[in-house]
């Protein structure tokens, strides 16, 4: 009986092959984890916004109202990707920006726009907010008419209905039924450097926020 010959092994090309498909899978794994990254907001780029962290006038809801205005100002077009996208609503109102043209202007605008500085906390704006939120509160009016707090501000953004840090910046950003746009410019406006942000109750719509720029 006659017996075929065994090939004898190559040892380098099996070493190769070994160490190619090692490397592959490194660098799958290392491009997944690349991907993830650029998918989420790094450690750095949430403390860089998150500008008033230390302030202990302020809540956590009014602080994080700053970090999420200040993540949208530094970095537009990944601000567009993680939290305009996919955004439809609030807890409130969960499907209220599901077919809002407004929200693809939103995306537009920031997916074209420039990187602007950090909004810093300060203490008179905060004061000035703080009052006509509460006057808010009390009449359970809407609108921007004062009368008996300061105004020493360039511009002012007043949310209603909203209760969460993150839905009361995209309900000011997308600006749904305000022709002007004028709260998102407020917020993406590089000319302003300075926020105070007063949250509270409200009589009529359960929640408000005072936004003042200077």
């Amino acid at each position: 009986m006659k017996h075929s010959a065994q090939k004898p092994v190559n040892f380098e090309y099996h070493f190769m092959k070994q160490f190619l498909l090692f490397f592959i899978f490194a660098a799958s794994f290392s491009g997944f984890a690349f991907v993830q990254q650029t998918d989420s907001w790094t450690a750095e780029e949430l403390c860089a916004a998150n500008t008033a962290k230390n302030i202990t006038y302020m809540d956590s809801t009014e602080r994080d109202i700053i970090m999420y205005c200040n993540l949208a100002r530094m970095y537009p077009a990944k601000f567009s990707k993680l939290e305009v996208q996919n955004y439809i609503g609030s807890i409130e109102q969960p499907e209220q920006y599901k077919n809002s043209s407004n929200k693809r202007s939103l995306m537009t605008d920031l997916s074209h726009g420039k990187p602007t500085t950090a909004l810093q906390p300060d203490s008179a704006l905060e004061q000035m907010a703080g009052c006509f939120q509460l006057e808010l509160a009390a009449s359970g009016n809407t609108g921007h008419d004062r009368k008996h707090c300061t105004e020493d501000y360039m511009a002012e953004n007043c949310s209603f209905g909203k209760s969460m840090a993150k839905d009361i910046v995209l309900q000011l950003l997308i600006d749904d039924g305000v022709a002007s746009l004028g709260h998102r410019k407020n917020i993406l406006n590089p000319v302003y450097t300075k926020l105070g942000v007063a949250f509270g109750d409200h009589k009529k719509y359960r929640k408000c926020c005072v936004m003042d720029f200077r």
